[in-house]
């Protein structure tokens, strides 16, 4: 569809290409027919070739992971056998078994950690001596040797499936627990660890791929999972291999140590493409090699190269920084298309150039007002703790005041033991800090309203400050009479929402309007840069839909609103931000 769009403008004869294809197939169309036919043969079977090879790869791979993840677990699962706290809990005569149990359950969560893996359906170490009870503990009966014979194991066998009662297949994977007495040089099978392992979520693909699995008990050759059920019927009577049916190729290989199969089957449409697209490109690639075609449209490619060269110039002065408009080419066809394509792209990397320009100077701009406040921290917290003291002596308590504020600020901001998230708690404490010394300097008052549990929110550091800041000496430094500051955390569907609102001089409509613009990035320049760094900071760090809206009205006042998207102490601690 876009092709035929892009060619709208193009009436059928004015078209180059075709006039060229048409004027080649009058003198060359028997030989560049058995040409072009040999070499399509040739390069579909190179064609298929390379996929299967692709193909091949990719299941290996997909093997490879599933293989390494059961080798985790029978590492694990080996571990837990030496275990000696699962050994002596498993042997000690003298403990109740509820608590030879837990010790047993804690341990086996410890080394399994089988609350972060969707694989697991169950792990239990089951006593064969003294009873034990727990939530991943067990006494082994002959009832549950019973079941699990009836669903194929067989004593000394490591490894048996069965089905969940939701129809789901598993795979458990049976060791032993022995007690070895070095001075006797004697050892006893005192327990077993079973390991119950659900197969859709193994084998199951983490990714939207271009293939679908199977897996098959290598033995019966039983289909255990399938992740599309309408290849499962393609899969009755499977022998090892590979084979082409029901428009797949499927590759299978084995799992090592499991006695399963995986097959995976790759949809032969992609092999239909490559296909397709090899018969587009055989015909011009074998015009462009016919001599004779050469020799006869000399005449007729003199025009045509003269007209790409100009193009091609233009391209040069491009690639040399020169982004001025050129004299377009003439005509109707693709090439005038791509010129004055060229063109557009052109002015608009010109405008953009501009505009990151602009931003560069911004940048710059608050690098060197930074650079202007970096003073020693440690310098100023020493001073305000020495003006303090003095203050106290003389019962200027409000002094105290002040320099205990200024100094927790620049506590705060020297954050060594900080991350780049803190609590919403600290941010409201910095801002409590800040407003109180403004509140020195100017006459104003400032509510706050928290509705959710400040501390255990998190949120990106020095976020509020810079906007108390504009709100105060942009907006309530200018009133006449005390203004009022009102500050509101809470969440709305399931985001973090701070507001800073306040009553003071507002803005104009078209400062309004240059400002959300440039929160969006649709303007650059102007005013508000720390405004602006904040919203950066936000769209970077969390992606669009965050950031900073704001609302404002010319002598009533302004408010700023902080999307953030709601953050958890487990969301940190699991790297989920």
């Amino acid at each position: 569809m876009r092709q035929r769009r892009a060619r709208a403008g193009v009436a059928p004869f004015h078209s180059i290409f075709v006039r060229m294809t048409a004027f080649a197939l009058l003198i060359s169309v028997v030989p560049v027919l058995l040409v072009s036919v040999m070499a399509l043969r040739r390069m579909e079977d190179m064609t298929e070739e390379r996929l299967r090879d692709s193909y091949a790869w990719l299941v290996d791979e997909f093997i490879g992971n599933a293989e390494e993840r059961l080798a985790q677990y029978d590492a694990s699962l080996s571990g837990l056998s030496r275990n000696t706290t699962i050994l002596d809990a498993l042997t000690d005569d003298r403990a109740d078994a509820y608590t030879r149990g837990r010790a047993v359950s804690a341990e086996v969560f410890k080394s399994v950690s089988m609350e972060n893996h969707r694989e697991i359906r169950d792990c239990v170490v089951y006593s064969m001596g003294p009873p034990a009870y727990g939530t991943s503990a067990s006494t082994l009966t002959e009832r549950d040797v019973e079941l699990w014979r009836r669903s194929g194991w067989r004593e000394g066998q490591a490894q048996f499936f069965a089905q969940t009662w939701d129809g789901r297949w598993t795979i458990s994977l049976i060791y032993p627990i022995d007690e070895v007495s070095v001075q006797e040089l004697t050892s006893r099978q005192v327990g077993l660890i079973r390991l119950e392992l659900y197969i859709d979520q193994l084998f199951g693909r983490r990714s939207q791929g271009e293939y679908e699995v199977a897996v098959l008990e290598t033995a019966t050759e039983r289909c255990l999972y399938a992740s599309d059920e309408r290849v499962a019927p393609l899969l009755d009577g499977w022998a090892s291999g590979a084979a082409d049916d029901g428009g797949y190729t499927a590759l299978s290989a084995p799992v090592d140590g499991c006695g399963l199969t995986v097959v995976c089957l790759f949809d032969r449409s992609e092999l239909a493409r490559e296909k397709g697209a090899i018969k587009q490109l055989v015909v011009p690639i074998m015009l462009a090699l016919a001599g004779t075609i050469v020799a006869v449209s000399y005449l007729y490619f003199r025009h045509f190269s003269r007209r790409v060269d100009a193009l091609v110039q233009k391209f040069r002065y491009a690639a040399k920084g020169d982004l001025a408009p050129k004299p377009p080419i003439a005509g109707s066809d693709e090439i005038a298309m791509l010129d004055r394509q060229f063109g557009q792209m052109l002015t608009e990397m010109d405008d953009m150039n501009r505009r990151t320009l602009a931003q560069q100077n911004e940048i710059r701009e608050e690098q060197f007002r930074n650079l202007q406040l970096q003073i020693n921290p440690h310098f100023l917290y020493n001073t305000l703790e020495t003006i303090s003291a003095i203050g106290a002596v003389h019962g200027a308590f409000q002094v105290c005041d002040l320099c205990q504020r200024l100094g927790d600020i620049f506590r705060y901001s020297l954050g060594k033991n900080e991350g780049r998230y803190t609590a919403v708690a600290n941010e409201i404490r910095q801002t409590q800090n800040y407003i109180f010394i403004q509140q020195v300097r100017y006459r104003f008052e400032a509510e706050f309203d928290v509705e959710l549990d400040a501390e255990k929110v998190y949120m990106l550091r020095f976020l509020l400050q810079p906007i108390v800041e504009n709100a105060v000496q942009h907006g309530l430094a200018h009133r006449a009479e005390p203004g009022k500051l009102q500050l509101w955390a809470g969440v709305r569907d399931g985001e973090l929402r701070i507001r800073i609102a306040d009553n003071g001089a507002g803005m104009p409509p078209d400062q309004l309007q240059s400002l959300r613009a440039r929160l969006l990035g649709v303007e650059s320049g102007g005013k508000g840069i720390g405004i602006w760094n904040i919203g950066q900071r936000i769209r970077l760090t969390h992606g669009a839909p965050y950031g900073v809206e704001v609302e404002s009205r010319q002598g009533q006042g302004s408010a700023f609103t902080l999307r953030l998207p709601y953050i958890t102490e487990d969301d940190l601690a699991n790297e989920e931000v």
